[in-house]
């Protein structure tokens, strides 16, 4: 099996040490992330792994942790509009919600999404353009199919556990993603996008976005496991 991409040791040992003291000082710290791009070959065999910590959670996603800890909506003036210093979200539409009325449209979680559906859920692209907090779609996303350029999506599938030894929970998503498109895809980013209820109607937002490091090329018949990990602050 090739390593294409590993975690930076040094830089997760970092971000513990962080998270240690904002809980001795009871604060609670900005939830960690990571991801990892598991490649099979025809046969299902392991090919090759790619691990990462996520670096690009986007106005989205912050825009909802100001909403739910201080109960501001976007609706109010002055924040009522979307970039730095406004309080509204933007769906992968391009248009504007307000994020105070939004709730999961799933009873599980927002980025639950059945197989074949790409409007949310774990997503996979093909552009390699530069994360930025402004990001509210992937920049080129892979479609559903079995047409040049396509792969065929499974579900994101959820599974929450407490880990009591550093007293955080974590929650993993898992998407299969395979390739019958007749060629060779390489694959450049990932993103999560939630799916919400909005008053009457439905919205998907884009929570994070991440480029790869360098690309992991899907063979004709090959498939890939993408798996997000994504953890609670440390309680103190």
């Amino acid at each position: 099996m090739e390593y294409l991409h590993r975690i930076d040791p040094e830089e997760m040992e970092k971000i513990k040490q962080l998270e240690n003291r904002a809980k001795k000082l009871h604060l609670p710290s900005q939830g960690l992330a990571t991801f990892s791009i598991e490649l099979f070959d025809k046969k299902g065999n392991l090919k090759a792994l790619y691990g990462d910590r996520s670096r690009s959670w986007v106005r989205n996603k912050y825009n909802l942790l100001v909403n739910q800890m201080l109960g501001v909506g976007g609706s109010t003036s002055p924040w009522d509009f979307y970039g730095e210093g406004g309080l509204m979200n933007k769906v992968y539409s391009g248009g504007l919600v307000n994020l105070y009325y939004l709730t999961s449209y799933s009873s599980t979680t927002p980025f639950c999404s059945p197989a074949g559906t790409t409007t949310y859920g774990i997503q996979i692209g093909t552009s390699g353009a530069a994360e930025s907090i402004e990001d509210y779609l992937l920049g080129s996303m892979i479609a559903h199919g079995t047409n040049a350029g396509e792969m065929e999506y499974g579900d994101t599938t959820k599974a929450t556990t407490w880990e009591a030894g550093v007293s955080k929970f974590k929650c993993s998503l898992i998407r299969h993603c395979v390739n019958n498109s007749g060629g060779s895809i390489g694959v450049n980013e990932l993103g999560l996008m939630g799916y919400y209820n909005y008053t009457s109607s439905t919205r998907q937002l884009l929570q994070v976005r991440d480029v790869l490091a360098s690309t992991v090329n899907v063979a004709h018949e090959e498939q890939i496991r993408v798996t997000y990990n994504l953890y609670s602050p440390a309680y103190p």
